[in-house]
């Protein structure tokens, strides 16, 4: 991945923009679980509708911040009609995020009746550290929203890193149709620290992959028709949420995942 890239929603995805690096959007989010095969035979069936995201191609490195208890990602498996997550994203390798002028997004994520809503801001590296370390003041909206988090869930702190490769493709006519395809993922609950590395314990089996749509409205009617041909199904998958479980209740997890083999 290029390094320096100036960061965007990489993808499409309407919403708004301050100028300032902050962005407000809403959508609608589906996940699927496909093997390697069928994710290729998924995309090429489609090919002609469809053209290489702003970045098509990026490492992508998360951290999730919860209460010592994991507050957050319980109530998160527990479905709850409303749900909320906070998480300090960055793209690129571990030189890409070491560099001097390496930045990064602290996202406010929050679901609610199946519609995503996503604040966020997009800062240096070590700005975005600092404001949620605590270490310097809030300056605007949605900062004062990410260190409001921090007094309504006492003990908050990164709690996962979860990093993966995504490759991005949107819509040739509908540029705000975008489709992910995430492979290589991995967690760490030890040392989640986002300038740590990338090393962590696989989540999936190495030739499955996680689709996901990202729509402001319905799926199109030729996208649900190529997804069945294909026989890709989907899934409710937190990438999270598997990790916390994977990692705290490894039966449960090989029970509600079926191992996560591909059809």
């Amino acid at each position: 991945m290029a390094k320096n890239k100036e960061y965007t929603e990489i993808g499409g995805g309407s919403g708004l923009s301050t100028g300032k690096g902050n962005e407000y959007f809403a959508r609608f989010e589906k996940k699927y679980l496909a093997s390697d095969e069928q994710a290729s035979a998924f995309l090429s069936s489609i090919a002609s509708r469809l053209q290489p995201d702003i970045f098509p191609s990026s490492d992508v490195n998360n951290v999730y911040y919860d209460t010592p208890d994991r507050r957050l990602i319980r109530r998160s498996l527990d479905k709850p009609t409303y749900k909320e997550k906070l998480r300090l994203r960055a793209y690129g390798t571990e030189d890409d995020l070491l560099s001097e002028d390496a930045k990064a997004f602290v996202e406010l994520k929050k679901k609610f009746k199946g519609i995503v809503y996503k604040r966020r801001l997009l800062l240096p590296m070590q700005s975005a550290l600092d404001l949620l370390d605590g270490r310097r003041p809030p300056e605007d909206q949605i900062e004062r929203e990410v260190r409001w988090m921090f007094q309504l869930y006492p003990g908050l702190a990164p709690a996962y890193y979860i990093g993966y490769h995504r490759d991005s493709v949107c819509g040739v006519e509908d540029k705000e149709l975008r489709i992910t395809v995430d492979r290589d993922i991995v967690w760490r609950e030890e040392d989640p620290g986002i300038l740590s590395g990338r090393d962590g314990r696989r989540l999936l089996p190495q030739n499955m992959r996680i689709i996901e749509l990202k729509v402001h409205g319905s799926v199109p009617l030729w996208l649900c028709h190529a997804l069945d041909e294909n026989k890709i199904k989907p899934a409710t998958f937190s990438k999270y949420g598997n990790a916390f479980r994977q990692n705290t209740q490894p039966e449960l997890f090989e029970l509600l995942s079926g191992g996560f083999h591909p059809l």
